[in-house]
């Protein structure tokens, strides 16, 4: 849940997300203090969270290939991703990826 102190009575409100509000960076939103009544403006600033993990393919040894799911199904047929990289490659040969491309039509 996320709140703001309100600038005049230093009380928190809760930011209500319902509409679509308070969800764009560098630019100010106008809000009511749900203890005070008085406005005031609310900026948002959007953080992002990196994270490490291991890659073994990166540094020589094998991929993990596994299977993709989706929709249409014959689209995903034959391919797979490295569960480690996020590499995907085509196990199917070029005919048979056109006869499965031809399917989907």
């Amino acid at each position: 849940m996320d709140t703001v102190t309100c600038p005049d009575c230093g009380e928190e409100c809760e930011i209500n997300h319902d509409d679509g509000a308070f969800y764009t960076e560098d630019e100010s939103e106008k809000m009511q203090c749900e203890h005070c009544d008085k406005y005031f403006m609310v900026s948002t600033s959007i953080s992002f969270y990196h994270e490490g993990h291991s890659a073994p393919c990166l540094n020589g040894k094998e991929h993990d290939w596994k299977e993709i799911h989706g929709y249409p199904k014959e689209y995903f047929e034959g391919k797979k991703r490295c569960s480690y990289c996020d590499e995907v490659k085509d196990f199917l040969t070029k005919k048979e990826r056109v006869e499965k491309n031809k399917a989907l039509q």
